[in-house]
């Protein structure tokens, strides 16, 4: 009983004690709560929309002169697109970094697939461009929905105007199967 004969600032100091190990508990209870850890569980689906295949995936298009054109380049079977089932009803799109054809005044991309490479039995076209032709609205993104599975085989054409400065040029043409953007 010595604890509450002893004081500080004129309260028992064993009151004091009592009361401070009571916070310290509660408190140590209440960070506990606080500090709680949540597991959650996600199911994360691998779709299979299916596999883009480019057959020449770095074209060298070379003798292209300051202000000349790029000679009209086709290439036939270029892009493969195999539509898996979950990839029915999805967009193939075409995209044209425009950032990446600074040494160009036009540029132009186009796909192509005849009613007899494609399992949707139709005409499907694809065309990107800038500048091309003068005076029309530049299109960086085309998009065509492929409504079937199966195979669906593409021509590409290359078509553009070199600008006035010469170097080398890398330009970036992506295709995607995915979500209507």
């Amino acid at each position: 009983m010595k604890l509450f004969k002893k004081r500080w600032h004129r309260l028992p100091v064993g009151i004091i004690t009592a009361v401070l190990v009571a916070c310290l508990i509660a408190g140590s209870a209440f960070a506990a709560i606080l500090t709680e850890n949540q597991t959650i569980t996600q199911t994360i689906s691998d779709y299979e929309y299916g596999t883009i295949t480019v057959t020449e995936p770095n074209l060298d298009l070379s003798d292209i002169k300051v202000g000349g054109s790029i000679p009209d380049n086709f290439f036939p079977d270029a892009v493969i697109v195999e539509v898996g089932p979950d990839g029915v009803d999805k967009w193939l799109h075409l995209t044209l970094d425009a950032t990446t054809t600074d040494l160009y005044d036009a540029y132009l991309v186009s796909l192509y697939s005849p009613a007899a490479q494609n399992q949707m039995n139709e005409i499907i076209s694809l065309q990107v461009r800038f500048g091309f032709p003068a005076g029309f609205p530049d299109i960086l993104e085309a998009s065509v929905q492929l409504t079937e599975p199966g195979t669906y085989i593409f021509n590409e054409q290359v078509q553009g105007t070199a600008g006035s400065a010469s170097g080398t040029a890398d330009v970036v043409v992506t295709i995607t199967l995915e979500e209507e953007k």
